[in-house]
């Protein structure tokens, strides 16, 4: 029989790990394909015509991912992230997942990657299926500035719409991560100022907003950044897929700047970090 020392002293590292967010995540595939364009990213419309010949957004049989999430459970995994929300204003398809994940009362946590800004609907339906520590919906508003925002974004929203939306999840109660990058063509030192005092409003007005993260994009081949670098002012060495193969195999110091980051820009993304 084992030691009840020990049992409590797993229990309570396992615990710390649910806080941490440090239990392995699988990331759960529920479809393929994108109906919009952001300017960083390779699995846009643009790329899927290009590499697949995908025309259109398809989504996984619900039986068959609830099936590949028992196997997954039975494997030790319990969070699970899905990254994949192609129609953030049209959640039939979750809105049929969720419930069936709660009849079967499937032992997991969620993280939600919203492509957009969550529906009520979603956000109920999230909140009744994952009850648990370490369920979180992510965010990205990428940048404080709404002009440069629907530059990039495929999916881009006002910062008024946002906070509504913060709102609804302080009133739900349900964790919310933000993410934010630093450099993107097109944004100035004042942009960057923008974006930190958003930030710092945010903090300020959602306990619920539990992290924001600040992130460095980098460029994807077959994304608009890769194939139209001169239309956003991106200066690169990576031209095709052998550039961005050794490149990938070299470098050492992290991923690749792109846009047109210079010294006050990178001095703007530290003061970022440092929220």
């Amino acid at each position: 029989m084992e030691c009840s020392f020990l049992v409590q002293e797993r229990k309570l590292v396992r615990s710390l790990a649910r806080e941490s967010m440090e239990l392995p995540v699988f990331h759960l595939a529920v479809g393929r394909g994108c109906p919009v364009q952001c300017a960083w990213c390779s699995g846009g419309i643009l790329a899927q015509r290009t590499i697949s010949g995908r025309k259109e957004v398809i989504f996984r049989k619900i039986d068959d991912v609830l099936q590949i999430i028992r196997e997954a459970i039975s494997h030790g995994y319990e969070v699970f992230q899905i990254c994949f929300d192609p129609y953030p204003q049209r959640h039939e398809y979750f809105l049929k997942l969720f419930p069936r994940i709660r009849e079967e009362k499937l032992p997991m946590e969620c993280r939600f990657e919203a492509f957009g800004l969550p529906t009520i609907a979603l956000i109920k339906s999230f909140k009744e299926t994952f009850p648990g520590s370490t369920f979180c919906i992510i965010l990205k508003p990428d940048v404080g500035s709404e002009q440069v925002r629907r530059i990039h974004q495929g999916y881009a929203f006002a910062n008024q719409t946002l906070m509504a939306c913060l709102e609804q999840l302080n009133r739900f109660r349900i964790p919310c991560h933000l993410t934010f990058t630093t450099g993107v063509p097109f944004e100035t030192e004042e942009d960057i100022s923008k974006t930190i005092r958003f930030q710092k409003e945010i903090q300020h007005r959602y306990p619920m907003v539990k992290k924001i993260h600040h992130v460095t994009f980098e460029i994807e081949p077959g994304s608009p950044w890769h194939l139209y670098p001169e239309a956003y002012g991106v200066q690169t060495s990576l031209k095709n897929f052998m550039d961005f193969y050794h490149h990938s195999s070299e470098r050492k110091d992290g991923p690749p700047l792109s846009g047109i980051l210079d010294s006050q820009l990178l001095s703007g993304g530290r003061k970022c970090q440092g929220l």
